[in-house]
């Protein structure tokens, strides 16, 4: 999935609360962050925690999204 998609996925969820755009975005992201965070963080229970902080902070923030 190319940045744009991801953009334009995120963007409906944050227009309309589109839910299945979020999950989209899960899918096809976190394979690529979950490998991110394992090679950051010294555990992979602190990887997860890492995940997880991340799109919380992205859909805390998806008003200020640009």
């Amino acid at each position: 999935m190319s940045e744009r998609e991801v953009e334009e996925l995120f963007e409906r969820w944050r227009r309309r609360r589109d839910v299945d755009a979020l999950g989209e975005i899960f899918d096809r992201t976190s394979p690529e962050l979950w490998k991110l965070a394992l090679s950051l963080a010294p555990t992979s229970a602190d990887a997860e925690d890492a995940l997880q902080a991340t799109y919380l902070a992205a859909i805390e923030r998806a008003a200020s999204f640009d």
